[in-house]
């Protein structure tokens, strides 16, 4: 947002505002992060590991999730729109976390705790990266296109 500021002020074209789709997987989400930190919290006292960390991180990609589901029902701007995608993978990355939270709590292998969340560390990372790299293209050319009708 910081490198494109110029065009975070645009509007956004109808598609891209695309509310609906946008709200939906958000909605499958945060019911799921509040689902999860609520048994977790409920589970607690019975188990024999600590969740607080689990709890926390599923707390935070809830209201996350919740922020990013609200900014989506009036995003008119481009920055509106890049500030609901901040945060749903601020959500996405503390619902990954919460399991590598529980992992590092729970009693399996070390080798498997520490592959298991190198694994799903990587992929969200990865896939943060790429899509990271397309908007970036996708700015970068939208910014050209306006400097060549000036």
């Amino acid at each position: 947002m910081l490198w494109f500021h110029g065009q975070m002020g645009d509007v956004l074209s109808e598609m891209e505002q695309d509310r609906e789709t946008n709200r939906a997987l958000i909605i499958a989400f945060a019911g799921f992060t509040f689902t999860g930190a609520v048994a977790l919290i409920v589970l607690e006292p019975s188990i024999r590991q600590t969740v607080k960390w689990g709890v926390y991180f599923l707390l935070v990609s809830f209201l996350s999730y919740l922020w990013s589901l609200n900014l989506q029902a009036y995003k008119n701007v481009r920055w509106q729109s890049e500030a609901a995608s901040a945060l749903t993978d601020a959500g996405s990355l503390c619902l990954v976390f919460a399991v590598v939270s529980l992992l590092f709590h729970s009693s399996f292998p070390t080798p498997f705790i520490y592959a298991t969340s190198s694994l799903a560390l990587s992929v969200w990372v990865v896939d943060h990266l790429i899509r990271l790299w397309i908007d970036g293209r996708y700015y970068h050319l939208t910014e050209k296109g306006k400097a060549g009708r000036s």
